[in-house]
């Protein structure tokens, strides 16, 4: 190889240290998680809640959630149309939000979950108010995206061809 060539290979191989790809953070430098790409969560989602009230009962309850991303912003919209304003951040997803419930209002005071591929999960806490009556409680939530025909049909598709390739190799 000539001293050229060589030349041209160290400079290719070090090209991300000299443009800056290596150097030590300061003022100003966003490096927190905050800074990730948001996850893709934008589809509806079959949820599992289990809810701890303000007089500490438990009770469960399954609905849909839709989520419509733009980047980092998020509408949650629940089964009955309510919508809650949240945000996405890296593979954490958040929203506030309150509505008109039995006589009062139910507020959704904070909530944590955290998407990995096709489930969720995490908590919430929830406030109901009406006059001078407040109740809070906490819940934790699980779910799984729901696919339409075409996401179905194509793993469904991948399988069947993944198959075929493993029996004739």
């Amino acid at each position: 190889m000539s001293l050229i060539n060589s030349i041209i290979l160290i400079l290719l191989a070090f090209t991300p240290l000299i443009q800056g790809g290596c150097r030590s953070s300061g003022p100003g430098d966003d490096l927190s998680v905050t800074s990730l790409q948001p996850a893709s969560v934008s589809s509806s989602w079959d949820i599992k809640e289990i809810v701890i009230d303000c007089d500490e009962r438990t009770s469960t309850g399954s609905y849909t959630l839709t989520f419509t991303q733009d980047e980092k912003s998020l509408i949650v919209t629940d089964s009955d149309g309510h919508e809650f304003q949240g945000t996405v951040e890296g593979d954490k997803v958040s929203w506030t939000g309150s509505y008109p419930h039995d006589g009062g209002t139910l507020t959704i005071d904070s909530s944590s979950l955290t998407i990995s591929g096709d489930t969720i999960s995490g908590s919430a806490s929830r406030s109901w108010s009406a006059g001078d009556s407040i109740c809070s409680g906490t819940s934790r939530i699980s779910g799984t995206r729901i696919r339409d025909d075409k996401d179905a049909y194509e793993a469904w598709r991948k399988s069947i061809v993944e198959w075929y390739v493993d029996l004739y190799e």
